[in-house]
């Protein structure tokens, strides 16, 4: 396994969670090779592979200029649908996240400080330091880990007074989003942005207003898919 040392000079996982439990179980539905590549994932794009080989470097799980698989990787796999896994994820990511996480309690640590440990320690910022927190996060759920309840909480809408009386402010709509209705078009409770693909070649984008970042990841998985079919 890699070294706290090594651990910390590699960035922390940003990619999207799902994507890396789906090559854990492509892994155990097959059989453990001894290095891991990029030929591994056709199904991914290229930016999510490199993503994804730099989140196992990180949990050391791969190692080494070839990429080798190491024994805690082994483990995991085996351990894949079985009730060891949350012990073999727990025993990964505790080793992994020892010189970002050193001295949080995860039970109730706040969101704002577990992002302040993650931008100091992980040498993280913007977007993704936002997709690191949310990996980290839904790992340990399924690790069976008890996250507290101030991480992950959606900012709540501000409430203003008029007339004396207090009402609650509307959300903003996202940057080009307009409400569509009428017959023929998306339902009048979602919103829709247009994507512009090139002359007379136009799309949209359709999703309900209350959208989560966790449904986000579904609509990038939706886009490595079309891009396999255009292939």
């Amino acid at each position: 396994m890699a070294t706290m040392t090594e651990a910390a000079k590699l960035s922390p996982p940003y990619v999207s969670y799902l994507t890396f439990r789906n090559f854990i179980e492509s892994l155990h539905s097959s059989v453990v090779p001894d290095h891991i590549d990029r030929g591994m994932m056709p199904n991914l794009s290229g930016g999510s592979q490199s993503h994804l080989m730099l989140s196992m470097r990180f949990l050391g799980l791969i190692e080494g200029s070839e990429d080798r698989v190491t024994g805690e990787l082994r483990q995991l796999v085996e351990s894949y649908g079985t009730e060891r896994w949350k012990d073999a994820l727990a025993a990964v990511l505790k080793a992994a996240y020892a010189g970002i996480v050193d001295g949080i309690e995860i039970e109730r640590v706040t969101e704002r400080r577990l992002r302040k440990a993650f931008e100091e320690n992980g040498g993280v910022d913007g977007s993704v330091l936002d997709r690191c927190v949310r990996f980290y996060v839904k790992a340990l759920a399924d690790a069976g880990a008890k996250v507290s309840p101030h991480v992950g909480q959606r900012k709540k809408r501000q409430n203003f007074r008029r007339n004396g009386k207090t009402q609650r402010r509307p959300a903003p709509e996202p940057a080009g989003a307009t409400e569509t209705r009428g017959s023929g078009g998306p339902p009048a409770s979602t919103n829709s942005v247009p994507v512009f693909l090139g002359p007379g070649r136009n799309g949209s984008v359709v999703f309900p207003p209350d959208l989560t970042a966790e449904e986000c990841e579904k609509f990038a998985a939706a886009v490595d898919y079309l891009r396999q079919l255009v292939k």
